[in-house]
């Protein structure tokens, strides 16, 4: 039995929109790093700083619930940035 890992999409609507999108501007799905119950910005992902010879160079950005989508993951199940 694998492993479950949650994701999460940032939504449109966000001010940290641009940070999800891959090169062609598409948005993916990104890694949850943290959680805090306190405040407003709860989950701290990791998002797309930049892209550097075609390869995404992360940075850690907290955001609130209603700005992200979730979805889970099993581990091992393909996925395609």
């Amino acid at each position: 039995m694998g492993m479950t890992i949650l994701k999460a999409k940032i939504k449109i609507n966000s001010i940290h929109y641009n940070k999800g999108l891959n090169q062609k501007g598409k948005a993916v799905w990104l890694r949850i790093t943290g959680f805090r119950p306190n405040g407003l910005e709860n989950y701290k992902i990791e998002t797309i700083k930049e892209f550097n010879a075609g390869f995404p160079v992360f940075q850690n950005t907290w955001i609130r619930r209603d700005e992200i989508v979730f979805k889970r993951f099993e581990d091992g199940q393909l996925t395609i940035f």
